[in-house]
């Protein structure tokens, strides 16, 4: 039975047998013996180190029973004292006392001008670091890799911080003759002075590098403002509607918005610590890494939970048609139905359905959205709808956001079928009518109507000022269309076309045709798929031949 003692080496402890403890310690004692006064305690303080990573290539971790047998398995990967004696001592090239082992790849701290990756790289390869530094720099102009590439490449391999590490990634044998002539010469070889060639490329390499490093931090500046921005946006939705009534009827309106607080400080707190690293080259990156991620992690997840709860309280308080409210009707005649429709207004946007019930309308009226001024109204054969200073119905949040979600106003209006509609300014989709003999549509003031999918034995339609007509999917025997330069319609499905456009289509064309008519005319003049191709205010249809090449100018 061998006395098992505690001891330290390299600062890691351990257990160690009687035995293997005198043989430790006469063999340490030995190396010392062969070192000079002045590096003894450097070497001293390489070799334990390294015999700590020997023990733990033998499975032997710290706190754990060293034998001698596992003492003696050090000194073989070591050597033996008389191995290195005072000649061993002598400056000169690493390179030349022992043979090359396979090169480890590690980062290479001590020619690191940020993380090390281009000095690893070069010793792994055998050539210069300068020339890795080129080709990231290279990589990073011609497709933005280079600097993705380079952070990988930092993340992934560790660095080379013992000198055992650094003997290996030179792919040099780590025994104590090489660490002795490490620490001998290694001054020797980091005061070589660079050439001429060098020191402009080494000069370059530096510019090139804090260029890089600028912009990254003010991309980083950029964002963490933008992140900032959102914690302000959070606040702001917090308290309009529909956001607060939503969220307050769970009492989670502080919570939403410390879990805004939350992500966007734990996003700042990434980068901060990125750029922390960036430029000191500390291990802040992990340690960042290791508090903000995972507080990022877990605000995430609570708020995707507690947004998912909110959009199903929201469907089930206002869907299935729980927000329509009706809009009253005024009627100034008794007579026959009406047979034309006037619509007007930006932020308006009516969808008419034909039914034989008397004439009503409704709109879409989501939570926190004021009463709006729209006035539906029948006198004279004709439905008037209109609209007025709507974008004081919308709750005011983050710049115009919460106006872009409530506006357009949706409003539907049930009435007779019509032969004639007027549009100015607003948004109009009427879908599935049969409209019978004729229907005449013009829009005028950025207005859009959309006839999807009906029918007319004649349609006329007439856009001008900004205005868009699309009857693409809807058909008639015969149609007639008028444009100006500013506007544009998507014909119907037609035998019989006449269109009555500019002479030239500044801004592009403004005709669309989906399919071949029999008979197509533009300003009087009857047309073939040719000449139709050549007319830059016309859209053929895409197996229509294209133009001929204009002649060259003389």
């Amino acid at each position: 039975m061998d006395k098992i003692t505690r001891i330290h080496i390299a600062r890691v402890p351990y257990e160690i047998s009687a035995s293997g403890q005198e043989l430790l310690h006469r063999y340490l004692n030995d190396i010392r013996a062969t070192l000079d006064e002045a590096l003894a305690d450097e070497v001293m303080a390489d070799v334990e180190t390294r015999i700590t990573e020997i023990l733990s290539e033998r499975g032997i971790k710290k706190n754990e029973v060293i034998t001698s047998k596992d003492i003696r398995a050090v000194q073989e990967r070591l050597g033996a004292p008389e191995q290195f004696g005072d000649d061993e001592t002598r400056p000169g090239p690493a390179t030349a006392a022992a043979p090359h082992q396979p090169r480890k790849l590690l980062r290479d701290p001590d020619g690191a001008y940020l993380g090390g990756v281009a000095s690893g790289l070069g010793n792994y390869f055998g050539i210069d670091p300068i020339f890795v530094r080129l080709m990231f720099i290279a990589l990073t102009f011609l497709s933005g890799v280079g600097i993705v590439a380079y952070i990988l490449f930092w993340l992934l391999v560790p660095a080379a911080k013992s000198n055992s590490e650094k003997l290996q990634m030179a792919g040099q044998p780590v025994t104590v003759a090489t660490l002795k002539r490490y620490r001998s010469t290694i001054e020797h070889e980091l005061s070589r002075n660079p050439n001429v060639a060098q020191k402009t490329i080494l000069i370059a390499t530096r510019a090139v590098l804090l260029i890089i490093k600028l912009a990254l931090s003010l991309a980083a500046a950029a964002l963490i403002l933008g992140l900032l921005t959102f914690i302000a946006a959070s606040a702001s939705f917090s308290l309009v509607e529909p956001f607060h009534s939503l969220v307050a009827g769970y009492r989670l309106d502080y919570v939403m918005l410390s879990l805004a607080w939350l992500v966007a400080l734990s996003c700042v707190g990434l980068l901060v610590t990125a750029l922390a690293a960036l430029w000191s080259r500390r291990r802040e990156l992990k340690f960042g890494v290791l508090i903000f991620l995972p507080l990022l992690i877990v605000s995430l997840v609570a708020s995707t939970g507690i947004g998912v709860l909110v959009a199903n309280h929201f469907g089930n308080q206002y869907g299935n048609g729980k927000t329509v409210k009706p809009l009253a009707v005024t009627s100034a005649t008794s007579g026959p139905a009406p047979t034309r429709l006037d619509v007007s207004g930006p932020n308006l946007a009516i969808t008419y359905v034909v039914s034989g019930q008397p004439l009503r309308a409704s709109y879409q009226a989501p939570p926190g959205l004021g009463r709006p001024d729209v006035t539906v109204a029948e006198s004279a054969g004709t439905v008037t709808v209109s609209g007025r200073n709507l974008t004081r119905i919308a709750p005011t949040c983050f710049g115009n956001l919460c106006r872009s979600i409530y506006l357009p106003l949706r409003v539907t209006v049930y009435g007779p079928v019509l032969t004639a509609v007027s549009d100015n300014g607003a948004r109009l989709q009427i879908a599935g009518v049969n409209f019978g003999a004729a229907l005449s549509v013009s829009a005028t003031g950025n207005a859009g109507v959309t006839l999807d999918n009906d029918a007319a034995g004649s349609l006329t339609l007439t856009a001008v000022n900004g205005a868009d007509i699309d009857a693409g999917t809807s058909s008639s025997s015969q149609a007639m269309v008028s444009a100006d330069a500013t506007s544009s319609i998507e014909a119907p499905v037609t035998s019989n076309l006449t269109a009555s456009l500019p002479s030239a289509c500044p801004t592009g064309q403004i005709l669309s045709l989906n399919n071949e008519p029999g008979q197509t005319t533009v300003n009087g003049v009857l047309q073939t798929p040719t000449t139709l191709a050549a007319n830059n205010c016309v859209q053929p249809l895409a197996d229509t031949p294209s133009a001929p090449p204009a002649p060259p100018a003389p």
